[in-house]
């Protein structure tokens, strides 16, 4: 009885593996895997792995096998040299192969008549015979697009991916894609900006938000008029001045030397409101670019000289300006301020002008002085330089300022040769420190001759 038991559990168990066999190889004769000579599936075919291994050269495209008595060619092999056989001298052996003769000697590929004599082809001396090798090569290229029409995994309307996207994965017409760094990199340990400045590479960025406030007796529209361009706290340094309209001309200079966000005050009280506006969009949109890119208009007025009307600033951007009538006037006119002989609020818009700097350092300065050319990059650059202080305590930088003959121009130059030009008009007198002939002793440039 117990022999019969151990005889019906093994043959149970050899059932069982008999059809787990049947089983397994049912799945592997239906089931879709990929051969050396069988084609990939079409997702492949559109997958971004499949680009990189195509242009790195790790993986060609998939090719069924040819026949050489049928004189065929893959059409991967003749799309790659139809180059090569339009500038190539071609040479039929009469074995079926035609050789592709370069200066350097490159590859046979078949595609040629057995039933043909030797012939050497230059494309000069045997022109018909060459037209007949190449009709040869157009048929097998014809006849493979038919094959391949025929295949199910065939899809005329795959397409590349767009190049921007291909770079966006990292595949270029290089064999490696250099990798870009996003973050500048990190100062030396011993640099001004590391001892003196810690938290500024982890400053926060404001948005350029209009909005409105009253400080004592006057109003101000903050980012009334924002730049075209935002900036990261770190990313840059905040020229930050103040006038009226009369001196937004000299905008077109300072924005094209600075290169660089740009943070003005403007008193407009009364009638002067609208005439600042209308100067403001001119300048935008028909003076110079750099306004429009990098500067940034804030609006004050006095509590009891209010302006008829003051547009959002949705309404300012959207008005578009004729550049091609006259500009508004801001030379040689008599102001609304003048006229009403109101004071100008000239700590009220220094103080807006730095408060809605957008980056960690601000340039407080005047609107009729230029700064040198390539100030905020030599700048960024001194801070990577080591600190030579024993000090850690706040500190400004202060800067020379010096003016130069009406018939002269500011040196634009590199920094070194700025320097060396600078001397020369000082030493000729087509420059002098400001304020020389007003008070020499107010603007004295230290150990100075």
């Amino acid at each position: 009885m117990a022999s019969l038991r151990i005889m019906l559990i093994r043959g149970s168990l050899l059932v069982n593996m008999l059809v787990l066999t049947y089983l397994c190889i049912t799945w592997l004769s239906v089931s879709e895997h990929r051969t050396p000579n069988s084609p990939p599936s079409q997702s492949h075919y559109r997958s971004l792995e499949a680009i990189v291994e195509q242009v790195s050269g790790r993986s060609p495209l998939y090719s069924p096998p040819y026949d050489s008595k049928r004189n065929e060619v893959p059409l991967e092999v003749l799309r790659h040299n139809e180059d090569k056989l339009s500038s190539a001298s071609i040479k039929d052996s009469g074995t079926g192969n035609v050789d592709v003769i370069r200066d350097d000697q490159a590859t046979r590929e078949d595609i040629g008549d057995p039933d043909k004599n030797d012939m050497l082809l230059d494309g000069k001396t045997k022109g018909s015979k060459e037209e007949s090798a190449i009709e040869k090569a157009n048929i097998a290229l014809a006849e493979r697009e038919s094959q391949l029409k025929m295949n199910p995994y065939y899809d005329p309307q795959f397409k590349e991916p767009p190049r921007e996207v291909q770079e966006s994965q990292g595949v270029t017409e290089q064999l490696h894609a250099l990798v870009i760094p996003t973050d500048a990199p990190d100062p030396p340990p011993d640099s001004l900006e590391k001892k003196m400045y810690p938290d500024f590479r982890g400053c926060a960025s404001r948005p350029l938000v209009p909005f409105h406030s009253q400080h004592g007796e006057f109003w101000i529209l903050e980012n009334y008029i924002p730049a075209a361009l935002p900036f990261r706290c770190d990313e840059s340094i905040t020229y930050t001045t103040h006038g009226d309209y009369t001196f937004l001309d000299n905008l077109e200079t300072l924005t094209s030397r600075w290169q660089g966000p740009v943070s003005i005050s403007v008193y407009a009280p009364g009638n002067d409101f609208e005439v600042t506006i209308s100067t403001i969009l001119y300048l935008r949109d028909c003076w110079a670019e750099g306004i429009k890119k990098f500067v940034t208009f804030h609006l004050i007025y006095h509590t009891d000289h209010i302006p008829k009307k003051i547009p959002t600033t949705e309404e300012l951007l959207g008005r578009k300006m004729d550049c091609s009538v006259e500009p508004p006037k801001w030379s040689n006119v008599t102001t609304y301020r003048q006229q009403k002989k109101l004071l100008y609020p000239v700590n009220v818009a220094r103080n807006v002008a730095r408060r809605m700097a957008s980056t960690y350092f601000v340039f407080p300065s005047d609107v009729e002085l230029y700064p040198s050319v390539n100030f905020i990059p030599e700048f960024f650059k001194m801070l990577k330089k080591p600190d030579v202080s024993n000090t850690t305590q706040p500190r400004v930088f202060v800067f020379s300022i010096f003016e130069v003959e009406e018939s002269s121009s500011p040196p634009e130059t590199k920094a070194e040769e700025t320097k060396a030009e600078l001397i020369k008009m000082l030493d000729s007198k087509k420059a002098i420190p400001f304020h020389q002939r007003v008070c020499a002793s107010c603007h004295n440039i230290p150990h100075s001759k």
